[in-house]
């Protein structure tokens, strides 16, 4: 039954401004009652789920490094290796896919755990494949690929859904923080093992990764729980109360039923203005999940103008993400260092440090503004600086050394200066260089700017822009759409740089972003303080 005490309140429709309020109790206020943070249990699950990003963050970081060793040792072609690279974002499309399939019939804590299994059975089998066995480092690479994706699209579902609205935004901002450890993890991987000859350092390198799904696993099995929204939906209302009671300590056992049918309630209007019998719902989603969830969302988008909305913007978001060019710079770092003249591995490693230190750094402000200042402010003043920066490292390479000398240093380098580098090498005098403090100096500002605002926002937003009954299979849509742009992106990065050339690369990121830009501005609301379930009505009316 519908109540009308809980009848939405729509608000002016300024998109700078919280697009609806709500009366009644929730979650959100009930946790806004008892206390101004999340209770100690909100952040250790949301410190147990971004682990999951971290295992993707490090296999992102440790490409950069590698991948000019691995180049070397399996002597591969530019192809060769842009498979290599690549096929890990095109198998976590698939992943992502079927997370939505996976997370209906099993909870969320199942595409944990297999997230975390894959991510180990792929790289044990990348480490000790033979050097003539390349197809079984792609295999190993899919598996890789395929957690990725189930950890990518699960890990900010749950925590915006065990998150209470005031914190939503800081706690989905660890996601990308954790991510971004990774990566940082994986770019001194090229300094730690630097004077280890090429063929067993990169072997080493992506052994490291093998820990991480391994603490994953345990806490999954011992400390975390089902999302109390995942629970309701599958009519599991008395394990979801005793989850709220972890979640929210301090609250009564009224607030907590006042809750749980504040859940029910927004489930029951969704499929109301849809046209689904809310005893349908349950059924519907086992039969509509993974790629049949898809077609029947995408049905649903034809008909519906509120449903074609949320996937505009929850899938446009996660695409610019991508087509950011974030994913392609980061695991070609290293041969853009080299194209620039650093050629030392040693060097090469300090400076991916740095720049992931940096990056990582800048993240921690951004979840500190991101619950004040709004999603579209942030959003609007990151790809702004992106753009600039990109400008700033295309005019270094313009005013470098000739277009061919430059684009050489992608391969010919990538050869000649890993057999000089094999036990560090020798630094060539770079730090006088002005062409390589440019070039550093746009790559950094690229990095702080993406990591205010495009980085987190891109996983925080999908799962707030869809209503309850469409999350699942509408963030499995969107992860999917991000990964397979990334595929794109990082699949032709070495093709892109030595066709346009390294100028030519820059300079057309920077419009891409530049054209991000203008549709945030035209199209994205800010979401700022909104309860999830308010987004569906939104929407609709």
């Amino acid at each position: 039954m519908m109540k009308d005490e809980k009848q939405p309140l729509l608000e002016h429709n300024d998109s700078t401004k919280p697009i609806i309020a709500t009366k009644g109790s929730s979650y959100d206020q009930e946790a806004a009652r008892s206390d101004t943070r999340p209770s100690r249990y909100v952040y250790a699950l949301a410190s147990c789920a971004v682990l999951n990003t971290c295992n993707v963050g490090f296999d992102i970081g440790v490409n950069s490094p590698a991948g000019i060793l691995i180049q070397q040792d399996l002597r591969l072609s530019d192809w060769q290796l842009e498979l290599f690279m690549g096929s890990i974002n095109l198998f976590s499309l698939w992943g992502a896919m079927g997370n939505s399939w996976l997370v209906v019939r099993w909870g969320m804590k199942a595409s944990f755990v297999l997230s975390s299994c894959l991510f180990l059975v792929g790289t044990l089998l990348v480490v000790l494949a033979n050097r003539d066995h390349f197809i079984i480092i792609l295999l190993g690479r899919t598996l890789v690929g395929l957690g990725n994706g189930f950890g990518c699209a699960v890990t900010p579902q749950y925590i915006s859904e065990v998150s209470p609205k005031e914190h939503r935004g800081f706690l989905t901002s660890w996601a990308e923080i954790s991510c971004n450890v990774g990566i940082l993890i994986g770019f001194s991987m090229g300094f730690v093992f630097a004077q280890v000859r090429p063929g067993l350092s990169w072997r080493l390198m992506f052994a490291m990764g093998c820990i991480l799904p391994i603490v994953m696993i345990l806490l999954c099995w011992f400390v975390m729980v089902e999302s109390p929204r995942w629970l309701v939906q599958q009519q599991q209302v008395d394990r979801a109360h005793v989850v709220l009671q972890k979640l929210l300590p301090e609250a009564t056992p009224n607030a907590l039923q006042d809750i749980i049918q504040d859940i029910q309630f927004d489930i029951e209007r969704d499929h109301v203005i849809t046209g689904t019998q809310q005893q349908e719902v349950q059924q519907q989603q086992q039969q509509r999940s993974g790629l049949l969830g898809w077609i029947a969302l995408i049905r649903q988008a034809r008909r519906q103008p509120a449903v074609r909305k949320m996937l505009h913007l929850g899938v446009g978001i996660a695409v610019a993400h991508e087509i950011s060019g974030i994913d392609a710079i980061q695991y070609y770092l290293a041969f853009i260092l080299n194209a620039s003249g650093v050629t030392s591995r040693e060097a090469q490693g300090r400076f991916l440090f740095g720049l992931g230190f940096v990056k990582l750094a800048t993240l921690f402000v951004a979840s500190a503004l991101v619950d004040k200042l709004g999603r579209r402010p942030l959003l609007l003043v990151s790809l702004s600086g992106m753009v600039v920066s990109l400008l700033v490292v295309a005019a270094s390479f313009q005013n470098s050394e000739s277009k061919s000398d430059v684009l050489n240093n992608t391969t010919a380098a990538s050869t000649e200066a890993t057999n000089e580098l094999a036990v560090g090498g020798k630094d060539n005098n770079y730090y006088s260089d002005l062409f390589v403090v440019a070039t550093i100096s746009g790559l950094g500002f690229y990095l702080i700017f993406f990591s205010l605002g495009l980085g987190p926002l891109g996983w925080l937003l999908p799962p707030e822009l869809f209503s309850t009954s469409i999350r699942s299979n509408a963030v499995s849509m969107s992860t999917s759409t991000n990964r397979l742009t990334a595929t794109f992106m990082t699949s032709t990065m070495l093709s892109l740089a030595h066709w346009l050339s390294w100028v030519g690369y820059f300079i057309s990121l920077a419009v891409v972003n530049l054209s991000i830009a203008v549709w945030v501005w035209l199209y994205l609301p800010e979401t700022k303080g909104v309860k999830l379930e308010d987004v569906g009505t939104f929407f609709h009316q």
